[in-house]
């Protein structure tokens, strides 16, 4: 009789090993899940930030050259005023 409940009892212990196993497994997957999840974020912050300062000297260097563009149709324009 003793071996019947030992087997049992292993039986009953490989299911419980397994079951933590599973609580396991779902446990680690969701760690590194929401660890890439950080990780995702903080890299579309970077980029954004990069974009921005690209995209920004950009938008500088077209509202300089419209500045000297209008500084010089002004320019042009009261001259002729001038002469008539």
């Amino acid at each position: 009789m003793s071996w019947v409940t030992k087997a049992i009892e292993s039986k009953q212990n490989l299911r419980l090993h397994v079951s933590a196993k599973k609580i396991q497994k779902r446990l680690r997957g969701l760690l590194i899940r929401r660890r890439l999840q950080v990780f995702s974020k903080a890299a579309s912050i970077i980029q954004a930030y990069f974009r921005m300062t690209t995209i920004r000297k950009l938008f500088m260097m077209i509202k300089n050259n419209v500045c000297v563009l209008q500084r010089g149709v002004r320019r042009y324009m009261a001259r002729r005023d001038c002469i008539k």
